[in-house]
């Protein structure tokens, strides 16, 4: 299986051979022996490329979980009698992993000196089997989830913040109700319609405000520096700006609206995406118990 897999990965049996230090005739029957197994053929071979067929496709997903949980086992197991020890790769977007994950990395060393910890932050979506990580932390659902090999975990649910910093407020003025925001400097998410619109409820009642766009950017952390500076007001995570908020950088406004910026679900989610192989990785269970703790602490009730 793992010679099959490979070189469906590596795209040859030549490639497939180096990696496991075989000829490529010895690959080829090694995948000739899984056909026979299983009654079907499982490659179109050609001079150029190897192609799957449907039994193939069906194959390569279901191996690639047995090898990854038996590659698991050993460490696993270690891990019960040792202690935990090993790599824990962990990735999220740039925003998330500031304000999230790296004020916890420091506790989570301590309790276990022996893992070390991969962190990669990047805004681009990356592949978890491909790039061989952990677990991604999430602020939303992707199409990639309807992949059956991957688990998402809702970790938290928090409130959106509206806020803005006292010298803008001097400034400006202090909006009291959602429609004083017309007049108001708004830092908005990039959206590729002109006005964004933020929503407001209040008990039963909801509207909507078309807001002035100051400033747009595609960064979170962009739109807080911009919102500490004084250029506007600006509608927030409640985790990043909670420091900002008790240190009087930042004043909450309207504190008793739920408010979303345009097509957002009111309550912001904090996620987990792993492969449902590694759903019982000690390693992934206590840097989720740490996350999961810290993140009470600073007010986001569990899911």
């Amino acid at each position: 299986m793992r010679i099959f897999v490979l070189s469906v990965r590596s795209g040859s049996f030549s490639e497939a051979g180096r990696q496991m230090d075989l000829s490529p005739a010895s690959v080829s029957r090694y995948v000739q022996a899984l056909e026979e197994r299983f009654g079907a053929r499982l490659l179109n071979r050609s001079s150029r490329r190897l192609s799957l067929t449907h039994a193939g496709e069906v194959l390569l997903e279901r191996a690639s979980r047995v090898l990854q949980e038996y590659d698991e086992i050993e460490p696993a197991v270690g891990d019960v009698g040792k202690g935990l020890q090993g790599r824990l790769h962990v990735h999220s977007r740039e925003f998330v992993g500031h304000h999230l994950i790296v004020p916890l990395v420091s506790k989570f060393l301590e309790q276990h000196p022996d893992v070390d910890l991969v962190l990669t932050l990047a805004d681009r979506p990356l592949d978890l089997i491909e790039n061989n990580i952990d677990v991604s932390i999430r602020t939303e659902r992707s199409g990639e989830m309807e992949h059956l090999s991957l688990v998402m975990r809702k970790l938290a649910s928090w409130r959106r913040v509206l806020c803005a910093s006292p010298t803008y407020l001097e400034r400006k003025g202090v909006p009291a109700a959602p429609q004083d925001l017309e007049h108001h400097d708004c830092l908005t998410y990039q959206f590729h319609q002109a006005a964004p619109v933020w929503h407001f409820r209040r008990g039963r009642d909801e509207e909507q405000v078309k807001v002035r766009s100051r400033v747009q950017s595609s960064s979170g952390e962009a739109l807080r520096q911009l919102a500490l500076q004084g250029h506007g007001v600006v509608l927030m995570p409640q985790w990043s700006v909670a420091a900002d908020i008790a240190a009087g950088r930042l004043a909450a406004l309207m504190d008793d609206y739920d408010t979303t910026p345009t097509n957002a679900p009111f309550q912001h989610n904090v996620f987990a995406v792993y492969q449902r192989a590694r759903h019982q990785s000690p390693k992934l269970k206590a840097f989720l118990q740490i996350l999961v703790a810290a993140m009470a602490e600073a007010g986001g009730p569990l899911a």
